[in-house]
């Protein structure tokens, strides 16, 4: 009798379950040894201990799992899980994140007015990559962008005649081109370098510690002194994997990046500053935009707002950033 009590307690013990580790494998374009790729791995080491090895995040860095749009691609037949994105790969989940890097957009130089836009509008986006099959884990900035001549810009039609580059695979870029009016040439990221030795590119643009990352510094003469856009990136998991995770070790990996991308962020705008304010010890010589010439690229830059309307973002997005942004710019008045 004694047996058959001790067997009923066993039966009506509560039932535990123990779930299948997750594995998250991610891909990004920062090279291994990079001081971005280095915070990666210690997030990868946090999130591993913190849901006592519940959930292993593994990335490949360097662009061994090919260029974005590869890796988007590797995602959606299940080979990689996630990935660290510009708006190449971003918006072509959601083609709305252009409005992000609408060309002069933000106030010169204004981070705060960037991390206030990216902080009201968060909950909109993360809702929208959730209906295409994605957690938004953040949004980060890549620093505001300049653009970088081999010939001097006196005139609004001196930028028009220059040869831009043009990138495949991101429409934007073209659009961009079209809107002021130059000409794009289409070349291959990493022959960007090589078209500018031989002449075929005259004018490139980026953030200036990647510009000269990058050694665009050996060919450019001139940077012109205004930031045209502000780059967008985030970090996406498909639902599929992320729904795996139990809930409180979800927070955990929200929370691992949380804190460990801003510091970074930080540390890029500060170094963009340094980089900016060396130029001209490197042979670049900093132009300084013409009020009249500023104003052409301003009312080409609005309209481009405009027309952009319905090709990657509706007009209730626009609205909203533009609410934000002059909401901002009231309190810091």
């Amino acid at each position: 009798m004694r047996r058959i009590s001790r067997w009923l307690a066993i039966l009506c013990l509560p039932v535990v379950s123990f779930a299948e580790p997750v594995h998250i494998k991610s891909g990004v374009l920062f090279p291994e040894g990079s001081t971005w790729m280095n915070a990666i791995h210690r997030v990868e080491k946090e999130i591993y201990q913190k849901t006592g090895g519940g959930v292993t995040f593994t990335t490949y860095g360097g662009g061994v799992q090919g260029d974005e749009p590869a890796m988007l691609k590797k995602i959606h037949l299940d080979q990689l899980n996630a990935g660290m994105f510009t708006s190449v790969a971003l918006s072509k989940i959601d083609p709305a994140v252009i409005a992000f890097e609408l060309p002069l957009l933000y106030q010169e130089g204004d981070y705060q007015e960037v991390d206030y836009l990216y902080e009201k509008m968060f909950p909109v986006f993360h809702q929208r990559f959730a209906e295409r099959g994605y957690e938004l884990i953040l949004l980060a900035g890549q620093g505001f962008i300049y653009l970088y001549t081999t010939k001097p810009v006196k005139t609004f039609e001196d930028f028009q005649r220059l040869k831009m580059e043009l990138w495949g695979g991101h429409a934007f870029n073209k659009d961009l081109i079209d809107a002021f009016g130059l000409t794009g040439v289409p070349v291959a990221f990493p022959e960007i370098l090589t078209s500018l030795q031989t002449g075929l590119l005259e004018v490139v643009f980026a953030p200036p510690l990647a510009m000269v990352s990058l050694q665009w510094n050996t060919e450019v003469k001139y940077a012109m002194d205004m930031p045209v856009i502000h780059g967008v990136a985030g970090i996406v998991v498909n639902k599929k994997t992320w729904d795996r995770i139990p809930k409180v070790d979800q927070e955990v990996f929200r929370k691992a990046f949380q804190r460990s991308i801003p510091p970074l962020q930080e540390t890029a705008r500060r170094d963009d500053k340094v980089v900016w304010e060396a130029l001209p010890g490197q042979g670049i010589q900093i132009l300084s935009i013409d009020e009249s010439v500023r104003t052409q690229f301003e009312e080409k830059s609005k309209k481009m707002w405009k027309d952009l309307v319905g090709k990657y973002y509706p007009q209730s997005i626009l609205d909203q950033m533009l609410g934000y942004l002059k909401e901002y710019r009231a309190k810091v008045q």
